[in-house]
């Protein structure tokens, strides 16, 4: 593998400090902590860089916050790290560092440092047994081939399909805990349809 070097001497130089303050006030310009920032950015700029270049920085502890999420109708609890140093100082490091390991695919490989997770879970067979089973679940948050397949691909399909009114409690469900001879019949059961056939040859 090929070593990239000077990378701190990058993550440390004004250029890619005043990047990460453009950055990291995205969407948050109209914040009163924000504003004083951007008023005083090259007081900022030089304060962080003594902070990464004499080594003297740690992250403080988020703080959390409860928000309303829209897509899932439900309240959620965040943590927000603090936006000075904190904030600027991770688009700092993550504006060097993500193209130097995104290069090749090359986080693809990288678990959890692009959307990637591995989930440990203990399975247990639909006929509960008993017996559990140590297994992996990995979960991809970021698509591998993001910049080859568009998203919206399927929209004109779909744009003229009706909304499917129907509710859970519309559909048809068995009369009892366990589907009678007849039910299994009516839903086009392959082992009720094998049955009869063997009857028929009898």
């Amino acid at each position: 593998m090929k070593r990239t070097g000077y990378l701190y001497d990058k993550i440390c130089s004004e250029e890619n400090i005043r990047l990460a303050i453009k950055n990291s006030s995205k969407g948050k310009k109209h914040k009163g902590y924000v504003r004083r920032v951007l008023q005083n950015e090259d007081r900022a700029v030089l304060e962080i860089q003594k902070l990464l270049i004499n080594k003297e920085f740690n992250f403080a502890k988020p703080r959390t916050k409860t928000i309303y999420d829209n897509s899932s109708q439900k309240e959620r609890t965040i943590t927000v790290p603090r936006y000075y140093p904190d904030q600027i100082i991770h688009w700092a490091l993550i504006q060097v560092l993500e193209p130097t390991l995104k290069h090749g695919n090359y986080f693809v490989k990288q678990q959890g440092l692009f959307g990637k997770q591995t989930l440990h879970l203990e399975i247990q067979k639909g006929t509960l047994d008993g017996e559990i089973k140590q297994d992996k679940w990995r979960i991809l948050t970021k698509k591998d081939r993001s910049n080859v397949y568009r998203t919206d691909c399927l929209n004109q399909v779909f744009d003229n399909r009706e909304v499917n009114a129907m509710h859970v409690d519309d559909f048809i469900t068995y009369a009892g805990s366990l589907a009678s001879a007849p039910e299994l019949s009516m839903q086009g059961s392959y082992f009720q349809n094998d049955i009869k056939k063997m009857k028929n040859m009898e």
